[in-house]
């Protein structure tokens, strides 16, 4: 054999199983660049475990028109500038392959409107290339929608997609940020039923009952540190 140059199709598809091997990292991707935006509610609906279609609509910042028509393009990001902006980073993602890895394994719509702007502004992108690009009218925030991604999503040869195990994994994932995350409500649809609301609340010892029942009611002790690292 010799050494070849790898296409970009390939290269993207290599790059996108590094960030997106199952459902759940693609609601964990979207779901941090939703509390990155300053979401106040974030609503998340999957079908069939996330691989037929993943919805996620939060309420924050929202982008302009010319950021949406980059934004799903390989090291594209509002996070950082420099090298230096790694050291002081406070976000939770910064390395810009997150919506372009989801857009090679994919179908991905993405409509966002800032509060500045009268209108929103959509685009639908189909193996990394964006097809179509329009105006459109909804409330500020950011809405994504992710189809068929068992098409081309990298998986192990032999191994069918476990829906139900899926499901199960981005409800785990949801729960723990809506642990950390208490002022934002989260919203999780499975199958058209809602399976998750978690309100926001000040009270982190409330959030917990709703999520993990009234059964942990008079049951925990705090516990309080003065070291930072656990702050």
């Amino acid at each position: 054999s010799t050494i070849k140059r790898l296409s970009d199709d390939v290269v993207m598809h290599i790059a996108a199983g590094q960030v997106v091997d199952k459902p759940v990292s693609v609601v964990k991707e979207l779901l941090e660049n939703a509390i990155d935006a300053k979401s106040t509610l974030i609503s998340v609906e999957i079908q069939n475990g996330g691989y037929e279609r993943i919805i996620v609509v939060d309420n924050g910042v929202g982008m302009s028109k010319s950021d949406v028509r980059i934004c799903f393009q390989p090291h594209t990001t509002s996070k950082i500038v420099a090298v230096d902006d790694l050291i002081a980073l406070s976000t939770h993602g910064f390395r810009g392959e997150a919506l372009a890895s989801i857009a090679a394994v994919g179908s991905l719509s993405i409509a966002s409107r800032q509060s500045t702007s009268v209108r929103g502004w959509k685009i639908e992108v189909e193996k990394g290339a964006c097809v179509t690009s329009e105006p459109v009218g909804m409330p500020t925030g950011t809405r994504v929608d992710v189809r068929d991604l068992s098409k081309d999503m990298p998986v192990r040869k032999g191994k069918k997609p476990a829906f139900t195990k899926s499901t199960q994994e981005i409800l785990d994932c949801i729960i723990r940020l809506a642990l950390i995350y208490q002022n934002i409500e989260f919203i999780l649809h499975s199958q058209g039923k809602r399976i998750l609301h978690a309100e926001s609340t000040n009270n982190p010892l409330e959030r917990l009952y709703k999520l993990f029942g009234e059964a942990y009611r008079g049951h925990l002790i705090p516990i309080k540190s003065t070291d930072v690292r656990y702050r």
